[in-house]
C-alpha cells in the first residue's frame, strides 16, 4: 500500500505540475489497468485528482488516428502513453 500511495503522490506532482484538486482535467485511457503504470497513473490519479476518465478500449494495435480524434472530440488534458 505505501508503494501505490508514494506512487500516486509522485505522479500527481509530474502530471499536475502541482495543480490542486479542484481544477478537474480530462485523461485518456488506452492502456489497460492491469499494468502497475495504468492502474497508478491513469485510473488511481484520476481517483485522486477528482479527473474524468475516459477510456478507449484496448486493441491490438494502437491506432493513432483513433486516440488524436478521441482526444479532439473530448477535450483531453491529459494522456500518458507508452512508445510501441
Amino acid at each position: 500500500h505505501a508503494n501505490l500511495a508514494a506512487n500516486l503522490r509522485q505522479a500527481g506532482v509530474w502530471f499536475n505540475a502541482g495543480r490542486s484538486t479542484s481544477d478537474p482535467q480530462r485523461v485518456l485511457s488506452v492502456l489497460p489497468f492491469f499494468h502497475v503504470f495504468s492502474m497508478t497513473v491513469q485510473m488511481n490519479l484520476s481517483l485522486y485528482m477528482g479527473d474524468e476518465l475516459v477510456l478507449m478500449q484496448p486493441a491490438p494495435k494502437l491506432d493513432p488516428a483513433a486516440v488524436l480524434k478521441t482526444m479532439q472530440d473530448h477535450q483531453i488534458n491529459i494522456f500518458a502513453g507508452v512508445p510501441d
